[in-house]
């Protein structure tokens, strides 16, 4: 199996994010917030709503947690008018950016979050792309449902939770803004150390051929 992947290269010289981002970013940092991202579509396979319903009981708990949310999709609209309509402050809607910027977003954040739906056929494998982009990042990841093997758990570069559970995706943020700086970095390192010894496209070529 020649899994998904990335080009690291890519990384190396990044972009400047639009202004306006950086600030609403940092103003929030700058509270001590803990940052959540997802980069990606906004889609029924993304599973996001159970994101936000997560982020939801947090804000009741009045945790200093924020989620950005960065992309487009067909079901954008209709998160943004939940968070409105639940008076979430503590989530925050970005519109797409060029390839080329994400990963200074990516940078940005303390975790990254990856959902699936409850699904028989994920059992069988997934391969998301936007999961290398997020372990070039060298920010631990969570992730939420997926195949029966977590790649995030086997290599130890962030936190596996079950699928389409507010409950148990808000225990693992919470789980995740309790580690040190120093614990997050060690996983978002082996993130990246995987990515570059496997999961490069010109390593994967290379199987391939």
């Amino acid at each position: 199996v020649i899994t998904n992947g990335t080009n690291p290269s890519m990384f190396r010289v990044k972009k400047n994010l639009p202004e306006a981002m950086v600030n609403c970013i940092q103003t929030i940092k700058q509270t001590g917030a803990f940052l959540v991202g997802y980069a990606g579509a906004f889609g029924e396979p993304n599973a996001l709503k159970y994101l936000l319903q997560a982020m939801k009981k947090l804000a009741h708990r009045k945790k200093n947690i924020h989620l950005f949310l960065l992309g487009e999709g067909a079901l954008k609209a209709e998160l943004k008018v939940y968070a409105e309509h639940e008076n979430l402050t503590n989530i925050i809607f970005f519109d797409g950016i060029s390839k080329h910027e994400v990963p200074g977003f990516l940078d940005q954040m303390d975790v990254l979050y990856l959902g699936w739906n409850a699904v028989d056929l994920y059992q069988y494998g997934v391969s998301p792309n936007k999961i290398f982009d997020y372990m070039m990042s060298e920010t631990p990841i969570i992730e939420s449902g997926g195949a029966s093997e977590s790649m995030i758990e086997r290599l130890g570069c962030g936190l596996w939770c079950e699928a389409a559970n507010p409950v148990a995706i808000m225990d693992t943020i919470l789980q995740m803004s309790e580690f040190s700086e120093e614990q997050r970095l060690i996983m978002g390192s082996r993130g990246k150390q995987a990515v570059e010894s496997t999961y490069d496209y010109h390593v994967l070529a290379q199987h391939y051929l």
